[in-house]
């Protein structure tokens, strides 16, 4: 599966429980270089930033430092994902 069509089952999984859903298309061009590819917001289950990957994707040095500075937050989820964790993203996205 690839990165395009992961992200769009997350998006959906997550807005069809409630969450409200940005992406940003290009992070470069917005000077937010490594910034996860799914912000997304619960009234209930908080903040999460989640960096979506093929199977065999890796993280790349910009996206490491994000992910470990929003990690140091207090109350934000912060996630990598591919397509082998479409089940955690269900229970997380319905609060399970």
């Amino acid at each position: 599966m690839t990165e395009a069509a992961f992200q769009s089952q997350v998006m959906t999984v997550l807005r069809l429980n409630g969450w409200l859903v940005a992406h940003v298309r290009d992070a470069r061009a917005q000077d937010a270089t490594g910034l996860p590819d799914v912000v997304a917001v619960h009234p209930q289950r908080g903040v999460l930033f989640a960096e979506l990957k093929s199977a065999g994707g890796r993280l790349r040095p910009d996206q490491e430092r994000w992910i470990v500075a929003l990690s140091r937050q207090a109350g934000v989820k912060v996630r990598v994902w591919r397509p082998d964790d479409l089940p955690e993203v269900i229970a997380l996205a319905g609060g399970e």
